[in-house]
């Protein structure tokens, strides 16, 4: 399971301005990495318009935005921090929406081991020093062990 959290799938301060611009780059990123089916992007895209993933935590927005299986090659994690925070729909709230601070985005195959994976970010996102690491660290390898020490290594 560790193998999901790829560091060369930790990317900080880019510049995008619209939700759609960041499922592109991330698309784009996951394509050429061989991690996702083409129709992943359309099926993301959807997604998030039916079911929003924004979430208000203590200090900042997050998001975890996914699609279903059958559009992913290898499981992955996907964390981006845009330089200026995103647009999202509430996840309880669909109508409300909020700015997002970093996005992790859920590539999990059938493996089984989505719940536990979102336990484990449920659980992640109540630790507000970690959070505030998440968002200020300017090292990918520090944001990657980070990701890893609490969603994969956690027991």
């Amino acid at each position: 399971m560790q193998a999901i959290i790829d560091p060369s799938l930790i990317f900080t301060d880019i510049n995008l301005t619209t939700q759609t611009d960041l499922f592109r780059f991330m698309a784009d990123v996951l394509q050429q990495k061989k991690y996702i089916e083409k129709p992943f992007l359309k099926a993301v895209i959807q997604r998030e318009a039916q079911f929003p993933t924004g979430m208000q935590l203590q200090g900042c927005g997050v998001a975890i935005p996914h699609t279903d299986p059958q559009f992913i090659k290898r499981s992955f994690i996907f964390f981006v921090r845009p330089q200026q925070p995103l647009l999202f729909h509430k996840m309880e709230d669909p109508q409300q929406t909020l700015n997002v601070s970093f996005v992790l985005l859920l590539g999990l195959d059938n493996s089984g081991n989505h719940l536990k994976i979102l336990q484990r970010l449920m659980t992640m996102f109540q630790k507000q020093t970690l959070i505030q690491q998440l968002l200020s660290s300017a090292n990918n390898a520090a944001i990657c062990d980070l990701l890893k020490n609490n969603l994969i290594t956690t027991n």
